[in-house]
């Protein structure tokens, strides 16, 4: 079941003009795996993943070496002088990070998390790297609930494996 479902991942990607691919909907299989489209990021060899935030369509870095999901402050209407002024009142990851904690409601794919206590941070710079807008990294905290996740460059997928 899961080679199919990687098949059909990579039978449906298609190429377009500009280089970018195009990826189809995340889907699950019976045995619980979630197929995710990958997008390769070629000018730093990143990982990205679309999912949904707080209802809203997404594009987050998945990232292996982070501790902790981290989401745009912008996505929350809080800009850099909120977060200095928050981080005074809260906890930080750091001794000058300007993070602050919230609980917030995402997806990727099938997967689901309600209330999960996330970091909450400027990304501006990280959309300025990948020349495109970043809202949020997945980090350990999040790709530790599953048995697996499978990278498959050849596929441009992503499989997640409860």
């Amino acid at each position: 079941m899961r080679y199919l479902l990687l098949a059909l991942i990579f039978i449906a990607t298609i190429r377009t003009v500009s280089g970018e691919e195009a990826h189809p909907a995340p889907s699950q299989s019976t045995n619980g795996e979630i197929g995710l489209a990958l997008i390769s990021d070629f000018k730093t060899g990143s990982i990205l993943v679309e999912g949904k935030l707080e209802g809203h369509p997404a594009v987050m870095v998945l990232d292996t070496g982070a501790a902790q999901t981290m989401f745009d402050a912008k996505e929350f209407g809080l800009s850099p002088v909120d977060l200095e002024a928050a981080r005074l009142n809260q906890r930080g990851v750091g001794l000058d990070a300007n993070v602050v904690w919230r609980r917030v409601n995402f997806s990727i794919g099938d997967a689901s998390w309600t209330q999960k206590e996330v970091a909450i941070a400027n990304l501006e710079d990280l959309s300025k790297i990948y020349a495109r807008k970043v809202d949020g990294i997945v980090g350990e905290d999040v790709l530790r609930e599953f048995r697996s996740v499978t990278i498959n460059y050849k596929w441009h997928c992503v499989m997640l494996t409860r």
